[in-house]
């Protein structure tokens, strides 16, 4: 992920979290999730050039978050596997 897209990212979920929402998920996301049709409409308004922006944001954080849980399910497989290493 690049240095902008941290920022951007970074700046998304505060604003979430700054109108009640949790803090690990971007408005967009939440926007979509919920249903939330003029704010929807709204920031895809704001962000022209790309068709569907909260559905893509949407489909980019639950992306991450499957890729989180596949890192997680490789580093449990390591550990386990040197626990039998060092047990013999």
């Amino acid at each position: 992920m690049t240095y902008g897209t941290k920022v951007r990212v970074a700046l998304s979920r505060l604003l979430n979290t700054i109108f009640w929402g949790r803090p690990d998920v971007m408005l967009s996301t939440r926007v979509y999730r919920e249903d939330i049709m003029w704010a929807e409409n709204l920031i895809n308004t704001i962000f022209f050039w790309e068709d569907n922006h909260c559905q893509k944001s949407h489909l980019w954080e639950e992306a991450m978050f499957e890729r989180k849980i596949q890192i997680l399910k490789y580093e449990q497989r390591k550990q386990e596997l040197r626990r039998k290493e060092s047990n013999g």
